[in-house]
């Protein structure tokens, strides 16, 4: 199942069978689907790690960094609150979590960079603006226990190991930077710098 319309339904099913096939990752939806609201997703590096560790042949039995979590509330447009990130770590304190309201990013972005961007209007719109394509993908647990994804530019750069800048909000010296400090590429030799 996908909420967004761009993906591919083939891809989609590759990725929920990936996921699906992932305990630590599974663990952590079920997490998620407990403590937080019901849009939130698992998102970012947490995917496109397991996607690109399972289509290279990596292991992938624990996560390769914080474990993102992206959702999406108005009524909570002053601040992210630190209880959600805290009610995660009490039920599954193997992980660091990071989680992140998704209406409030334009003001992080002006306060902390004193960037005027529009907000965001919902959980898709903000992966959207994400710097990389690969990395905009989110999964959550449904009540009746099915994957969804979120996936706002589509499966296609995930799936074929496509590093892409994503220029909607980013320039592309810190898509550069990202994929330098982060060293993908070094991780992943398989992967293509679009």
């Amino acid at each position: 199942m996908t909420s967004d319309h761009h993906a591919n339904a083939v891809l989609v099913e590759r990725l929920t069978s990936i996921v699906a096939q992932t305990p630590w990752l599974m663990d952590a939806l079920y997490t998620v689907a407990r403590t937080l609201p019901a849009d939130a997703c698992i998102a970012a590096g947490a995917i496109r790690d397991t996607v690109w560790d399972t289509l290279t042949g990596r292991s992938a039995r624990d996560p390769n960094s914080d474990v993102d979590v992206v959702y999406y509330s108005k009524a909570e447009l002053e601040n992210d609150p630190p209880e959600l990130a805290a009610r995660l770590r009490q039920a599954n304190p193997g992980l660091h979590w990071e989680v992140t309201n998704q209406a409030i990013v334009h003001l992080y972005n002006q306060r902390a960079r004193g960037v005027r961007l529009l907000p965001n209007r919902s959980l898709a719109d903000g992966l959207r603006t994400w710097p990389e394509t690969a990395t905009a993908v989110g999964v959550r647990l449904l009540p009746n226990m099915t994957l969804d994804v979120v996936a706002p530019l589509g499966l296609d750069d995930l799936f074929a190991l496509r590093l892409r800048h994503n220029p909607l909000q980013t320039p592309v010296e810190i898509f550069q930077s990202r994929v330098t400090s982060k060293r993908w590429r070094q991780r992943w030799p398989e992967l293509q710098l679009v």
